[in-house]
């Protein structure tokens, strides 16, 4: 259970992270600013978030001889 209430909070962690950056995001757009890097840096990390689930602590548990 402490494996999986780490990958809770580093999941929650990782929203947080994502919607900091999506508030510099808007800030910067009403202040007129240049948001390319903002923009890049949200898109890259919102993928990474998507394309990388946390990975269940028995996923790498071999299912030989239960099966």
């Amino acid at each position: 259970m402490d494996e999986l209430r780490q990958i809770e909070l580093d999941v929650v962690d990782g929203e947080r992270r994502l919607a900091e950056l999506e508030a510099r995001l808007i800030e910067s757009k009403r202040l007129n600013e240049n948001v390319t890097k903002v923009a890049a840096e949200l898109a890259q990390k919102s993928a990474r978030q998507r394309a990388e689930p946390p990975t269940p602590p028995f996923a790498s548990t071999p299912l030989e001889g239960i099966i």
